[in-house]
C-alpha cells in the first residue's frame, strides 16, 4: 500500500478547536472528493510527551491503492480540464487554516506481512 503521511505543526489564523473543526468538516470532505484516496486517517495530537517538542497538532495519513495515484498530478488532482482549478482549490483551502511551512510530507510504502 502506498501512503503519504503529513505531520502538521501549528496553525496560523485560527484557534486549535477551529482548526480541528475546519480540518474534519471542510478539508477532509474536499480531499475525499478530489483525490483518489483508498483510505484517509486523521490523527489529532492533544499532547506531547516532552515539553521541548514542536507543537505537533495533527498527523494525516492518505492511502492510495496505486503509487501513481499519489505521484502523478493528473491522477492525484484529475484530468487536464480540472487539474488547475482543483490544485488552486486545495491550496486555498489548506492555506486558509494551516501554514504550509509547518507541514512535513512523508511518502511511504506499507507492507502487510502475514
Amino acid at each position: 500500500m502506498n501512503k503519504e503521511i503529513y505531520l502538521v505543526s501549528g496553525t496560523h489564523a485560527e484557534t486549535y478547536p477551529k482548526y480541528r473543526e475546519r480540518w474534519h468538516n471542510s478539508h477532509s470532505p474536499l480531499s475525499l472528493r478530489i483525490h483518489r484516496l483508498w483510505h484517509y486517517n486523521r490523527n489529532v495530537v492533544t499532547q506531547t510527551v516532552a515539553s521541548n517538542e514542536p507543537a505537533l497538532i495533527g498527523i494525516l495519513e492518505e492511502h492510495f491503492k496505486a503509487r501513481t495515484n499519489l505521484l502523478i498530478p493528473f491522477r492525484f488532482f484529475g484530468n487536464p480540464m480540472v487539474i488547475i482549478p482543483r490544485m488552486i482549490e486545495v491550496y486555498r483551502d489548506i492555506n486558509s487554516f494551516l501554514d504550509y511551512k509547518t507541514i512535513e510530507p512523508w511518502p511511504l510504502r506499507e507492507f502487510h506481512i502475514r
